[in-house]
């Protein structure tokens, strides 16, 4: 028996770092949901203009183009379904959730020459709210099999941060974050053809986990030109702890487990560049991340039972000006690959975006973005497969006062 707890806990951790419950699918901290309800409206591509407060999470040097004091939030809004199918047969689920997106203030200090900025601020970067779930019955209808997942939560970032030009044409920031959240999870599973007596089936378990951690961003922008910016970052990797307990219920008797692990998530480079035509601004970004140098410490390290690659995401968008009216509409696109490699990808994941902000009397600015994507990938599943059909719905709202 003793063996089995070993099996048991390391089953129950796995699950809930990857979020999926222990199908193999790729950790929640590898999914972004986005920053900043403009460049998110210009298919996320804002390293080279961004010059608000979500500077502070996307690149801090586009602070310094901050020149009055600035208070801002924002809501992120997602609705995320999923068709399964499995041994033939199909599953829907979806979940949807509205949480605080962020809130920001910034700083400019009096200065006789160039920039002096510093904010702070708090941004929920990670998502982790899933509903996800199978079902196969045999011919006659009897049960063959049932999983159903539920994970709400997320994980959010603190920021401290500030930039400063260094010449005329040129800025740089940096960031230090404090990163915050927790996870909830819930998973009912029923196996109608397995031996009475195997641990691990006909359960439901309840997995609770708080993460921490703290990292860095440095950021650069250089005016090349009245017309042309670019603009780069550099991510340092995020050191998380993650804590919690899980606790499983059998029909004769219940199980109560703890955990503490060490996950560490690598660099990350974002570069761009942006060209303004008048009243149209044209930017791009891409940004590289190699997954496969995600670190474990302790029983994560000895399953090994992870696999990654390394990803590069593509962001490109544009923003035009009506002359008739103080209103900015944008449009985008962008991709974000899959970081677990354990399946097959029918169709990447990627994202299409429309937005739009208002500039109310020169000191209030209101934002939207609407974002729609999807993936479609074979699941890898104890050596059989699941097909998912994932669907993707996310709406930001941000209202910015300027004094």
């Amino acid at each position: 028996m003793r063996i089995w707890k070993v099996v048991c806990l390391l089953v129950l951790f796995l699950a809930t770092a990857s979020s999926a419950l222990g199908l193999g699918e790729e950790i929640s901290l590898t999914r972004r949901f986005g920053v900043g309800t403009r460049a998110m409206g210009m298919g996320g591509a804002g390293v080279a203009v961004v010059n608000d407060g979500s500077a502070l999470f996307l690149n801090p040097a586009g602070l310094a183009r901050v020149r009055r004091i600035e208070i801002a939030g924002g809501l992120k809004h997602q609705s995320f379904d999923v068709d399964s199918r499995y041994l033939g047969e199909t599953s829907q689920a979806t979940s949807i959730a509205t949480r605080l997106g962020s809130l920001t203030g910034v700083y400019p200090f009096p200065t006789y020459r160039g920039s002096l900025v510093a904010a702070a601020g708090v941004d929920r970067l990670f998502s982790s709210d899933l509903e996800f779930g199978f079902a196969a019955t045999e011919t006659d209808g009897s049960l063959i099999e049932r999983l159903s997942t539920s994970v709400t939560g997320g994980v959010s970032a603190w920021g401290v941060g500030g930039a400063v030009d260094i010449s005329p044409n040129a800025s740089i920031g940096v960031t230090v974050l404090v990163w915050d959240g927790h996870d909830d999870v819930i998973r009912d599973y029923h196996c109608g053809y397995c031996e009475a007596d195997t641990f691990d089936f006909d359960f439901e378990e309840l997995i609770g986990t708080d993460y921490s951690a703290l990292s860095a961003i440095v950021g650069l922008q250089l005016r090349l030109s009245p017309w042309l910016t670019v603009g780069g970052s550099v991510e340092s990797p995020v050191r998380f702890t993650l804590e919690g307990s899980a606790t499983r219920y059998r029909a004769n008797y219940t199980e109560y487990l703890w955990f503490k692990e060490k996950l560490r998530l690598p660099f990350s480079f974002v570069g761009g560049g942006a060209v303004r035509l008048g009243a149209l601004t044209v930017a791009g970004d891409v940004r590289y991340t190699d997954w496969r140098q995600i670190d474990y410490e302790g029983i994560l390290r000895e399953e090994g039972g992870f696999e990654y690659r390394a990803t590069t995401e593509v962001h490109a968008g544009a923003e035009y000006l009506l002359p008739f009216y103080p209103l900015q509409v944008r449009a985008g696109y962008y991709t974000e690959p899959l970081a677990y490699k354990a399946g097959s990808v029918e169709e990447d994941r990627d994202f299409y975006t429309l937005g739009a902000g208002l500039l109310v009397e020169d000191v209030l600015a209101l934002d939207v973005a609407l974002l729609i994507g999807r993936l479609k990938w074979l699941q890898d599943y104890e050596g059989r497969e699941i097909y998912r059909d994932e669907s993707f719905s996310r709406m930001f709202l941000s209202a910015a006062y300027r004094f």
